[in-house]
């Protein structure tokens, strides 16, 4: 493998044996090296062939202003991805991660404090991408000698929800991770007013709903509705029996269409009556 173009100390492009351009990052891999020269194999930490070109002019033009440093670190926390979640990463999350966390530390070391609305809900309902959110605060805070708070944790956990959700990155606010966040809030909220109840967090049942809300919203913001069709009789009868229900679930359905433009099925109507059952239900005990 030879060097096409070097890029900063620790990256290069270089052309393989067959000929095909990748991008290659590892501690001092150009240091002391120029155009055409040998790369150095051992040295070699990642490769990112141009296979995906999109993705490869991204890392080409990231690269050059974020240390090295940023993408071993962002490397780390993608290892506890699959680890923790049993999820994939691909390039393209390690670059909007490593400009994130990049960004942060600056930001940090400048004086700038960005707060994150929605640390509370991203906290309760994606407890697993919080939690890699925090192990990865310290791994961040002791390497750069910072002192990051709970909120950049649940910006990371939002990278990592909209990475699984939509390869395709955009900035953390419009992510896909962040609107579902904000939607399911906004059903919950629906509920508690309607039933002027605390919703009980711990409960197995609100556990199962706000699993079956993360899909329900994707859905909702991709524009697809679910293609199996229940028996009228049957949600005719699970409406009669929990009546309150089935009409929190007619605010609930009035608000999605008036925002999100959205008319849920029927099948939708008939699951989210039931789980809400179920909620309140298991509050009262």
């Amino acid at each position: 493998m030879r060097i096409k173009k070097i890029l900063n100390n620790n990256v290069v492009m270089i052309d393989d044996q067959f000929g095909e351009e990748a991008i290659v990052w590892g501690k001092g891999l150009a240091f002391n090296k120029k155009v055409g020269d040998l790369v150095d194999v051992a040295v070699i930490e990642k490769v990112f062939p141009v296979s995906d070109s999109e993705i490869f002019f991204k890392l080409q033009d990231v690269m050059k202003d974020i240390p090295i440093d940023y993408f071993e670190i962002t490397s780390q926390i993608l290892e506890m991805v699959e680890k923790e979640i049993s999820e994939k990463w691909n390039e393209t999350l390690l670059i909007s991660l490593s400009d994130h966390i990049f960004s942060s530390v600056r930001r940090y070391e400048e004086g700038i404090t960005i707060s994150n609305p929605l640390t509370w809900d991203i906290k309760r309902i994606y407890p697993k991408e919080f939690k890699i959110g925090m192990s990865a605060l310290e791994i961040i805070n002791e390497r750069f000698r910072v002192t990051l708070n709970e909120d950049e944790a649940a910006f990371i956990a939002t990278h990592i929800v909209n990475a699984v959700i939509d390869e395709n990155q955009h900035d953390v606010i419009e992510s896909e991770g962040y609107k579902t966040t904000i939607l399911i809030q906004e059903i919950l909220n629906i509920i508690r007013y309607f039933f002027k109840i605390e919703i009980s967090e711990d409960s197995t049942h609100y556990f199962r709903f706000v699993s079956h809300l993360k899909f329900f919203s994707k859905r909702l913001l991709a524009g697809t509705s679910h293609s199996e069709s229940p028996d009228p009789e049957l949600f005719k009868m699970v409406s009669e029996k929990y009546g309150n229900a089935s009409k929190c679930v007619d605010k609930i359905s009035e608000f999605i269409l008036e925002k999100y433009h959205y008319e849920l099925t029927i099948e939708e109507r008939l699951y989210l009556t039931v789980h809400i059952q179920r909620i309140v239900y298991s509050n009262s005990l």
